[in-house]
């Protein structure tokens, strides 16, 4: 029926037949209109630059020359193949910021087990990429043997709202099956 909902391929979002059918008659469209205006929309430019990344060595490491530190804001509402893409971009050091709780793009993606999963995700992934970028450069000044650190900072200082706000916020985000919340 109308109604029934539909897993796409990675399972993960629900969209109904009906929505579906519209999608499918107007993205070919939208598609198309891209092209014909020699134009990309924002999933294009996150996917066509970790592909490029991905096949090209040269311009990725360039990129790394270029940019010793990586800073994503919001990490919380990043998605699988953004996640990707931080990892092609980073080298030496990578400073992510976010709050799980306040993850509101999983629509588009996001995934707000990524600031839970980050340290499985980011141990040792400096390191790689460095030895990675050292093997194919000449001076291999960036080569190193250590492992690289993660560390996690709570910053539990609140300066946009009064402490009964952040105290009722952390009541209503803590995790009663666990007995703590944020501030523990």
């Amino acid at each position: 029926g109308v109604t029934e909902d539909m897993e796409d391929e990675n399972g993960i979002e629900k969209m109904s037949k009906k929505v579906r059918n519209v999608a499918s008659e107007i993205y070919p469209q939208y598609r198309q209109a891209l092209l014909t205006s020699n134009s990309l929309d924002f999933d294009d430019l996150i996917l066509l630059t970790r592909e490029l990344l991905i096949v090209n060595n040269e311009v990725r490491e360039n990129l790394h020359r270029r940019w010793n530190h990586i800073l994503v804001d919001e990490f919380q509402d990043t998605s699988r193949v953004q996640l990707d893409l931080v990892k092609l971009l980073t080298t030496n050091s990578l400073l992510v910021v976010g709050d799980g709780d306040q993850s509101i793009y999983s629509w588009r993606g996001a995934h707000a087990e990524s600031m839970a999963n980050f340290v499985t995700e980011f141990q040792g992934h400096c390191a790689d990429s460095l030895a990675s970028d050292a093997a194919h450069s000449d001076e291999g000044e960036n080569s190193t043997n250590e492992a690289a650190e993660v560390n996690t900072v709570f910053l539990m200082e609140n300066y946009r709202s009064t402490t009964n706000i952040v105290k009722a916020a952390q009541m209503v985000i803590s995790d009663p099956s666990s007995g703590k919340s944020k501030s523990d």
